[in-house]
């Protein structure tokens, strides 16, 4: 890759990963906007609101895939998911997250996607 395009997508995947409520916010008004354009164009060509909004909802493929697809393409989703693991990892060793009964060495197997991501 070029050295201009480093420079443009680093601070977004920086921003991505330190400010993801507020990146996940933007993205679903962004996806909700769409949403609600898309109803007023099928309402103006003479669809019912409730069946608008299903169209526009059928065309888009769903919010929630949409909304996957859109934090894949950010370029993060691996050390977002490391970070969650580890984070599992400690809380299950340290028993903050630990279900009754089980064994303190349990918190070890949440390493076990951590050390399967780098291969």
């Amino acid at each position: 890759m070029r050295p201009e395009h480093w420079l443009f997508t680093i601070p977004l995947r920086l921003r991505s990963l330190f400010r993801r409520r507020q990146v996940d916010q933007e993205l679903e008004d962004e996806l909700r906007d769409y949403v609600e354009r898309k109803t007023e164009e099928y309402v103006g060509k003479g669809l019912a609101p409730e069946e608008a909004r299903r169209q526009a909802l059928l065309e888009m493929g769903g919010i929630e895939k949409r909304k996957e697809e859109c934090r894949d393409a950010r370029g993060t989703r691996l050390i977002e998911d490391t970070l969650a693991d580890v984070k599992y990892a400690i809380c299950c060793r340290f028993g903050t997250c630990r279900p009754a009964g089980s064994d303190s060495r349990d918190g070890l197997i949440g390493v076990g996607p951590f050390f399967q991501k780098l291969y």
